[in-house]
């Protein structure tokens, strides 16, 4: 599943986090042998549901300058690994 969360939404972030919780229990119901993956730019929002469903969150350092705006979950931390890396273009 991958995700944009815009710095400014035009909904509530708890709608978000109710929508993806829906999805996941919906994801996990129908294929509950299968590796989950939620990625995405999540600017603020606050990632701790993914908790709630075993999810692992690969690299937890920067990802834009000071920032840890872009995340990648998995539900088997155990096999995945992530690094980021610097980008020399300029987004702003």
């Amino acid at each position: 599943m991958v995700l944009y969360h815009p710095p400014k939404p035009t909904y509530s972030a708890q709608s978000l986090i109710e929508t993806l919780n829906a999805a996941l229990d919906s994801l996990s119901a129908a294929h509950p042998t299968a590796t989950l993956v939620l990625a995405g730019d999540f600017n603020q929002l606050n990632t701790s549901f993914a908790n709630d469903f075993g999810l692992h969150q690969l690299h937890t350092g920067p990802t834009h300058g000071p920032n840890v705006l872009d995340k990648v979950f998995v539900s088997e931390g155990n096999v995945y690994d992530a690094t980021a890396l610097k980008c020399s273009i300029k987004t702003k």
